[in-house]
């Protein structure tokens, strides 16, 4: 296993800008030490809090690399003494113990507070610039072979990095391998199993326990969104698509943009489905094994920084607003509600269609993508049969972020599971 010094030092090699830490000083009070990095930033930390990272052999466990340090033996630190930086770490004498706190930590933590003039974009400026843009070039992307990904460590790694980077990818190729969706999963990690298996099946039936499993129109949404955690990626595996078959193309729309540009263009509608609860649920008892899941959450989810983490869309499996809201406040939020709906459905430059042929298989981020597909009609005796899988989002984001490191590129900013990437 990688030391935490060989860790930090990847870490620092895969910032969107190279930089090193050049001094450090003990800043506006005892307890505060202030570093100043080769790019002129410069970022003060807390005395207690380079105590509580402390990487040295006493503090983390080399092999683990889990913390040793109890909780209970934490104390406030109210004078810290600079003493040197190397490569990997800054050593500061924190009331008796000398610290040795990553430098990769020190520019990414939420501690690190930038003491320049320098400006942080709002939350909403680079989807909102740059989401047609996107949506544009990913329909001219390429596409990934089958057999490359399975056999090929860097054809892995530039599969994901597309999923990473734009939130969806094609890959072609798999005809004929009915386990295919299971065995890219397996290239990450394991499938993760719901009430609809481990694998599914998207084939029209008289009496559909989905309305995925007709031929109707599926307007943009995510699955499984009443589960407390959701799936994050799904593949859907064309194992056949008869060119006989009218309709049925895959339609995608990257929800993070919808959501920023409606916060610019409607700043009290997305205000309102940030803080209003929307009731998510799947209440389905005649089948197999009887369904009765539901969720509170709001269809927007913000940090403490305000940066948008999480978007909940999925029409078809919405309840009642909770009844104890207010009378004003279930107004608002039908407006905002109504108002976000007809961005989804207008905004066709945010959307990408792609109609999957036989062995193709449609990948993508089901925390960051909403996704839906045409009408189709059986009747001219074609036959269009999709198999699905999912993988858990925090398993996907740990293979991409290794795979990064590892190759000396910066992972994606975030995945869509409520969080901005924690490196």
């Amino acid at each position: 296993m990688a030391s935490l010094n060989a860790l930090s030092s990847a870490l620092l090699r895969t910032s969107r800008r190279a930089f090193h830490a050049v001094k450090a000083v003990v800043g506006s009070c005892d307890n505060v030490v202030k570093v100043t990095w080769s790019d002129g930033v410069e970022t003060q930390h807390n005395a207690t809090w380079l105590r509580h990272n402390c990487a040295c052999p006493d503090c983390v466990q080399r092999h683990s690399g889990q913390r040793l340090l109890m909780s209970q033996d934490l104390k406030i630190v109210n004078k810290v003494t600079p003493l040197a930086i190397e490569d990997t770490c800054l050593r500061a004498a924190c009331d008796g113990h000398v610290s040795m706190t990553p430098l990769h930590c020190l520019r990414t933590a939420p501690l690190a507070t930038p003491t320049n003039d320098a400006t942080t974009p709002p939350p909403s400026a680079d989807a909102a610039n740059n989401a047609s843009a996107t949506a544009a070039a990913g329909r001219k992307k390429r596409v990934h072979e089958y057999s490359d990904v399975l056999a090929d460590e860097n054809a892995l790694f530039a599969w994901l990095n597309d999923l990473g980077q734009t939130g969806y990818a094609v890959i072609s190729g798999a005809a004929g391998n009915t386990d295919a969706v299971v065995n890219l999963a397996n290239t990450i990690s394991h499938p993760q199993p719901t009430i609809y298996g481990t694998t599914f099946d998207v084939v029209a039936t008289d009496a559909p326990i989905n309305i995925a499993y007709s031929t109707a129109q599926l307007e943009l949404h995510q699955d499984i969104v009443y589960y407390e955690s959701p799936p994050g990626l799904q593949f859907l595996h064309a194992l056949q698509f008869d060119d006989t078959v009218a309709g049925g193309e895959s339609v995608l729309m990257d929800a993070f943009a919808v959501a920023s540009r409606f916060r610019d263009l409607h700043p009290a509608h997305f205000d309102v489905l940030t803080r209003v609860p929307m009731r998510f649920q799947k209440v389905h008892y005649e089948r197999e094994l009887p369904v009765h899941i539901a969720s509170l959450k709001p269809i927007i989810r913000l940090d403490h920084n305000g940066e948008i983490v999480e978007v909940t869309w999925s029409p078809p499996f919405e309840g009642p607003l909770p009844n104890t809201l207010p009378v004003d406040q279930v107004s608002a939020f039908y407006e905002a509600y109504v108002a976000f709906a007809q961005c989804i459905h207008a905004w066709d430059d945010l959307h990408v269609e792609r109609r999957l042929h036989t062995g193709d298989v449609l990948t993508f981020n089901n925390r960051r993508m909403l996704h839906g597909r045409r009408a189709f009609d059986l009747r001219t005796h074609g036959h269009r049969h999709l198999k699905g899988v999912y993988v858990n989002i925090n398993e996907f984001a740990s293979r991409l972020n290794f795979l990064c490191i590892k190759r000396n590129v910066a992972p994606p900013a975030f995945y869509g599971d409520g969080q901005m990437n924690v490196i």
